[in-house]
């Protein structure tokens, strides 16, 4: 898979790093991803373009899903499932040296996709609504 970086190219192979969900690209060169190396949870990972320094930045029973950086690079927005077995979740920003861990959402809900606006002063996500 390649990914642009800035004003090169970087090639890896996503199998050999257990990439198990969506990655992220952020100038310069520090990719997030989502990966469940323990076989159970699926949790947020920072890492070097290359390869190099692969950092855990979620802990817990939680799974991860859909990061996305905030346009300085600084923040990073996923949804969090905290509830096993169930489609419940929220969306969670966490700085991108896995501390300041905050919940966005008020309550749950089946939240997806979330993105920094352009200037990265709002957050966009999408929400399934249901009658239950």
């Amino acid at each position: 898979m390649d990914l642009p970086l800035g004003n090169t190219m970087r090639h890896f192979l996503v199998i050999a790093l257990m990439i198990s969900g969506a990655l992220a690209a952020q100038p310069p060169g520090q990719i997030v991803f989502v990966s469940n190396r323990d076989g159970q949870f699926n949790k947020l990972w920072l890492m070097n373009a290359n390869g190099s320094e692969q950092t855990q930045l979620t802990f817990g029973e939680g799974l991860e899903s859909d990061p996305a950086w905030s346009p300085e690079g600084e923040r990073i927005v996923y949804v969090s499932n905290p509830v096993a077995g169930s489609q419940a979740t929220h969306i969670v920003m966490v700085n991108r040296r896995g501390g300041g861990q905050r919940i966005v959402t008020t309550e749950l809900g089946v939240y997806r996709h979330p993105e920094f606006s352009p200037d990265g002063s709002q957050i966009l996500f999408s929400n399934r609504i249901t009658d239950e």
